[in-house]
């Protein structure tokens, strides 16, 4: 028996082996930019480029004096209610305009307009109309997150399965069973994908926003250790949102991966 073998029978190291080589390799990979950071750190300034050691010192520093937790709050807090906004409004008129083909057809063309507009060049009308502050936030927010899950939502409701819309006038279902009984259901896959883009864009628009409509969060914390050079403190930051944007995106995705699954279980 091979070194290997036993080592993968040992009832204390199994455990490590039943992880899959995907995993292993992305945590090589981790590790290997890691390993880079630190090396690069050797090459470049620290004001430029900190070491892995002073970011994660910094990294420190903030979370021991509380200070992240003030900048989660506000950060969080424009967050949430961009993203329930965004999915409140944008799965319901999706699933309207992609049910009916008149509508969808009319509005197609604005709602891919919209879409394909950066965001940022709204920012001085939204400074506009609704001032700086929480608001102007939150309509960005909004803005960068509810045109993904409307085309989703509608892609997946007008490509209902032929079949299915003909069974159902067969048994002469009204509007709303064909909506709620037939159109939903088969919808769902795309409409959690609606939901997982418009939660990542969320939170890209919230750590813009910050930036650039009021400093605060998150994203007016690196701004304004950017402003004093403390690329240490602004590096540790970028962690931390690197690290709940992947955390988002990750829990999306399963659930997402449970409800197509619960689906497909129906069927």
């Amino acid at each position: 028996m091979s070194i290997f073998a036993k080592l993968s029978n040992n009832r204390i190291l199994k455990p490590f082996f039943r992880i899959s080589r995907i995993r292993w390799l992305q945590l090589l990979g981790f590790l290997a930019t890691l390993v880079v950071w630190q090396i690069i750190s050797y090459i470049i300034p620290p004001i430029f480029f900190p070491s892995l050691i002073d970011t994660a010192i910094a990294l420190v520093d903030v979370v021991v004096s509380g200070d992240i937790i003030i900048y989660l709050e506000e950060t969080f807090g424009a967050y949430g209610a961009g993203f329930l906004l965004a999915i409140g409004f944008g799965v319901p008129f999706g699933i309207v305009v992609g049910y009916f083909r008149t509508l969808r057809l009319t509005l197609d063309p604005v709602i891919s307009a919209a879409y394909a507009t950066p965001r940022v060049t709204l920012i001085p009308l939204i400074v506009i109309w609704f001032g700086i502050g929480a608001l102007s936030r939150i309509v960005y927010i909004f803005l960068s997150a509810v045109f993904p899950c409307i085309i989703n939502v509608m892609q997946g409701v007008a490509y209902t399965e032929p079949g299915l819309m003909e069974t159902g006038r067969a048994y002469c279902a009204s509007k709303n069973q064909m909506i709620t009984k037939i159109v939903i259901p088969n919808a769902i896959p795309y409409i959690a994908v609606g939901v997982r883009l418009a939660s990542i864009r969320s939170m890209i628009g919230v750590i813009t926003a910050e930036m650039f409509l009021q400093a605060v969060g998150l994203g007016g914390a690196i701004l304004r250790y950017g402003y004093v050079f403390r690329t240490d403190y602004l590096f540790a930051l970028v962690v931390v949102v690197a690290l709940i944007a992947t955390s988002l995106a990750l829990g999306t995705q399963k659930i997402e991966q449970r409800v197509t699954k619960w689906r497909a279980e129906m069927r």
